[in-house]
């Protein structure tokens, strides 16, 4: 305790270890019965009057060290609602958005049952408080808003983020941006906690929700030549309707991806269940014929690296550009050197639109009525119109793809990080795993690839 001294006293080994024993056994120890005895000496020899002075001195110092640590203390509030319900927190420390995106990237991924609870076990320091004091904590922030470091709302009824910025406005951004934005942070291992924060919020740059984005047109349609695609009603789903759907939604939202997933679920939501599930068989079994190292290595180079998450996220952003791209692409990956780039080519919720639609029409989930024979059946049938181009199957190394994807590393690579690739880091695959070797030992590599860059088939 802060004004207090440690006095030291000795005693032999044998006897402290014996005196132990016996005070274990009578429910003491040596230090609790020496504390004691020091208090009553205290109390029995020091004068009555100088004791009282002695504790007001004590009171008064241990009020204004009290005062500090409070003045030093810094808090962050939570509300949380889930199913019309409001939960309020607070939490000693500064949170920060990035927190809350990477909390928000696992509970998504991961669908870990009530979000309040997982939320309470990623936030251990969380106290519980009441309305009125979260109202408190947030007129404090107005006041000094070094005291009250952050202020976050999440809806997840709404799939908003809130975040009061630095002159106490409230900013509004969407579960999936947040989430995105939180990945791209953490993609990279060795970088500074700055430079996550940095990266965290040059993605949300420009993604604030606003009445005009957040608002989903869902009736006709931008008109393109006088002509509109929302005037072809779809009402089932097979693997050509999908594609007209997919370039109905393009469309109509462009570059949008929140807007893009919001108004494909609507017109599912039209449709019967066993459209929405078509739709989601569909985009699982494009993404599955999309998984191809070829057009891993595209994704790494346009992506700045890739990861096994972020690959599946690649090929649902692939699909959403459109039939034509998609093809393009996989007959030769280079070809989305003429695609713009925007979301970090990454579409993470198109996979789980039509399972979340087909979840609102019945109470389940797609799983319920998997047939594993019937979607091979499908991805087979979808396989058909693929041409796939040489050397699509092989992993490159860096020194191979800059020759496999000459116009993709020239546009999003400058020459000098590519050679520090090749000189220091120019494998790009884990050797060690099966399919990796298996690949390597059985697939063909492009014709792009001399011989003085490895063995060419």
């Amino acid at each position: 305790m802060s004004g207090d001294i440690q006095l030291e006293l000795w005693l032999n080994t044998y006897k402290a270890t014996a005196l132990s024993s016996v005070l274990e056994k009578q429910g003491t120890s040596i230090e609790r019965l020496l504390q004691e005895t020091l208090i009553d000496l205290y109390e029995e020899l020091v004068p009555q009057e100088a004791q009282r002075m002695i504790q007001a001195r004590i009171d008064a110092e241990q009020a204004v060290q009290r005062a500090e640590q409070e003045a030093a203390r810094r808090y962050t509030a939570f509300r949380i609602v889930e199913n019309g319900t409001e939960s309020f927190f607070q939490m000693d420390g500064k949170g920060s958005m990035l927190n809350v995106g990477r909390f928000l990237r696992q509970y998504l991924k991961e669908e870990q049952g009530p979000a309040l609870a997982a939320f309470q076990a990623a936030f251990a320091r969380l106290e519980p408080i009441t309305a009125k004091q979260y109202e408190q904590l947030a007129a404090l922030r107005a006041e000094d808003p070094r005291k009250v470091s952050g202020m976050f709302e999440l809806d997840l009824d709404r799939q908003v983020v809130s975040a009061v910025d630095a002159v106490g406005g409230w900013r509004n951004y969407s579960m999936r941006d947040v989430s995105v934005a939180a990945y791209y942070a953490y993609r990279k291992n060795h970088i500074s906690q700055e430079q996550r924060e940095s990266r965290f919020l040059d993605q949300l740059a420009g993604r604030e929700l606003t009445s005009a984005r957040a608002a989903v047109n869902t009736r006709g349609g931008k008109k393109k030549g006088g002509q509109s695609l929302m005037s072809e009603a779809i009402t089932e789903i097979n693997k050509d309707t999908f594609w007209a759907l997919i370039a109905q939604a393009k469309e109509q939202c462009g570059q949008d991806l929140d807007a893009y997933a919001q108004w494909l679920e609507d017109r599912l939501m039209e449709m019967s269940p066993e459209q929405a599930l078509n739709f989601d068989n569909i985009v699982h079994g494009y993404r599955d014929l999309a998984y191809k190292y070829g057009l891993w290595s595209a994704a790494s180079t346009m992506c700045d690296g890739c990861t096994d998450d972020g690959f599946i996220d690649f090929r649902g952003w692939l699909i959403a550009q459109g039939r034509e791209v998609y093809m393009s692409a996989l007959k030769d990956p280079d070809s989305l050197a003429d695609i713009p780039v925007y979301d970090n080519c990454y579409f993470e919720s198109l996979g789980y639109v039509g399972d979340l639609t087909y979840a609102k029409l019945t109470g389940r989930d797609s799983y319920h009525n998997f047939d594993r024979n019937a979607y091979q059946a499908l991805v087979d049938e979808l396989g058909k119109d693929i041409v796939y181009g040489e050397g699509i199957d092989y992993p490159y190394t860096w020194s191979e793809t800059a020759a496999y994807l000459p116009r993709l590393c020239a546009k999003y690579m400058a020459p000098e990080e590519l050679a520090w690739l090749i000189e220091n880091h120019n494998e790009t695959w884990n050797v060690t795993s099966p399919d990796i070797q298996e690949a390597r030992a059985t697939a063909q590599k492009s014709k792009k690839i001399k011989k003085g860059r490895g063995d060419a088939r």
